[in-house]
């Protein structure tokens, strides 16, 4: 099981959650829209390639791949 930590930039700080499947990413502002589905593939695509300690500058924020331990 992978598990990764996505840091969401706000216009008051950031927020933060965990992310465990693709499906947790549809709650994402614009998720999958016809103007964000290419920086949105590229983070799926991201996913199922990562590293533990490894990260992803998104759109949105950053994600960290995490170990499960």
């Amino acid at each position: 099981m992978k598990k990764f930590i996505y840091c969401e930039i706000t216009g008051g700080g950031m927020e933060s959650w965990e992310i465990n499947n693709l499906e947790d990413l549809k709650g994402l502002y614009g998720w999958m829209t016809d103007s964000c589905k290419k920086d949105d593939y590229e983070l799926a695509n991201w996913i199922e390639k990562s590293n533990i300690g490894d990260y992803f500058d998104h759109r949105l924020g950053m994600c960290f791949r995490v170990n499960c331990a």
